[in-house]
């Protein structure tokens, strides 16, 4: 994503610099403007801001995250789909659920991958132990050549 207050110019060593009237200004590195110090101080509160807000919610939540990369049996797409699509209906009626997204593999179109963002791995772990959950997995496997299913942390996040 292109940074708003600055683009990298043609030419190495400089910047162009949008300040408050919007006007494009190309700025050497070596001969700092009023402008380009205003450019680069909103940059930097931006950042300082978006390190406080990343600070505070990594320090009280932890974004986890269920996945699964499904190989499916040829045929079986619309069966396997629909399956999917039951098995978690009745898992985002879980504590902690997300919402839950499958998509398709442009070049592989027998391979799905799904996700679902989740309060806590312990929220997880007590949907994975529902007496329920081999069953109504099982369902959905019954469609499929290979199922990987994975855990995961978010490590960071670039908006």
């Amino acid at each position: 994503m292109r940074d708003r207050e600055h683009s990298p110019d043609r030419t190495a060593g400089s910047r162009v610099c949008l300040g408050a009237a919007a006007r494009p200004r190309i700025v050497r590195s070596h001969e700092p403007t009023q402008e380009h110090l205003g450019c680069a101080s909103v940059r930097r509160a931006a950042v300082v801001e978006r390190r406080e807000r990343v600070a505070v919610d990594s320090a009280t939540v932890t974004e986890t995250y269920t996945s699964g990369t499904w190989i499916v049996r040829p045929g079986h797409e619309d069966a396997f789909v629909q399956e999917w699509t039951a098995f978690v209906t009745w898992a985002s009626s879980m504590p902690g659920s997300g919402t839950f997204r499958l998509v398709r593999d442009m070049d592989h179109p027998r391979r799905y991958m799904s996700f679902a963002p989740w309060q806590s791995f312990e929220a997880q772990h007590a949907w994975k132990e529902l007496p329920e959950f081999p069953e109504r997995i099982g369902r959905v496997r019954s469609h499929c050549e290979d199922f990987r299913p994975s855990t995961h942390e978010l490590v960071t996040e670039v908006a």
